[in-house]
C-alpha cells in the first residue's frame, strides 16, 4: 500500500472512530426555554395599572396648570395690538410687554420641566417594573425549572407555549405589594 491509501485508510479509521465516540456521549437535554412580555406585565400587573394611573393623574395635573397659563398668556395677547396699546401711558405699556414676556417665558418654562418630569417619572416606573419582572422571572423560572426566561423584545420568534407573562405578572403583583408593606412598617417606625 502506499502513502495516499495509507493517508486515506488511517483518515476513514479516525472518523469512523470519532463518529462512534460521538455516538456514544449521551445527549445533552434541551434547555428549558420561557419567554415575558414587559408590555404585558406593565399592562397586567397591578402596579403598572397604579403607575399608569398616578402618571396620568399627575400629566393631567400639570396640563391643567398650563392650560391656566396658557390662558392668561392668550387673554393678555389682544392688549397687545396698536389700537390698544395707544390708549396706554409709556409705563403702562411697557409694563404690559414684560407681563407678557414673562408669562410666556413662565409657560415655556412650565412645558419644559413638565416633560422632564414626565420623562424622568416613567423612566423611573420603567427601572421599577424591570427589577419587579427580573425577580418575579427569576422565582417563576426556579418554580418551574426554566434554564433561560428572555423577553420578547430579544426573541423574533417563539411559541407561544413558553410564553410565562401571566405568571410573571401574578408575582410582580406579590412583589409589589410585599414592598408596599415593607415601606409602610418603615414609615410608621420613622413616625414613632
Amino acid at each position: 500500500m502506499n502513502k495516499k491509501g495509507s493517508f486515506i485508510l488511517g483518515s476513514f479509521a479516525l472518523l469512523l472512530a470519532s463518529a462512534f465516540c460521538l455516538a456514544a456521549t449521551p445527549a445533552k437535554p434541551m434547555e428549558k426555554i420561557a419567554v415575558v412580555s414587559m408590555r404585558s406585565c406593565l399592562e397586567n400587573s397591578e402596579f403598572g395599572k397604579s403607575e399608569k394611573a398616578r402618571l396620568e393623574a399627575l400629566s393631567k395635573q400639570m396640563q391643567e396648570t398650563i392650560e391656566a397659563k396658557e390662558k392668561e398668556l392668550n387673554e393678555m395677547a389682544p392688549k397687545l395690538k396698536e389700537d390698544y396699546l395707544e390708549t396706554l401711558s409709556p409705563e403702562a405699556e411697557k409694563e404690559l410687554k414684560t407681563k407678557f414676556q414673562n408669562t410666556s417665558q413662565e409657560v415655556s418654562l412650565m412645558q419644559n420641566q413638565y416633560y422632564q418630569l414626565l420623562n424622568q417619572m416613567q423612566g423611573q416606573v420603567i427601572q421599577k417594573l424591570h427589577d419587579f419582572v427580573q425577580k418575579a422571572s427569576a422565582k417563576v423560572a426556579a418554580e418551574k425549572k426554566f434554564d433561560l426566561v428572555l423577553t420578547d423584545e430579544v426573541a423574533l420568534y417563539f411559541a407561544h407555549s413558553l410564553d410565562i407573562s401571566d405568571e410573571v405578572t401574578k408575582e410582580v403583583d406579590v412583589l409589589s405589594k410585599e414592598e408596599e408593606k415593607t415601606k409602610a412598617e418603615e414609615a410608621k417606625k420613622e413616625v414613632k
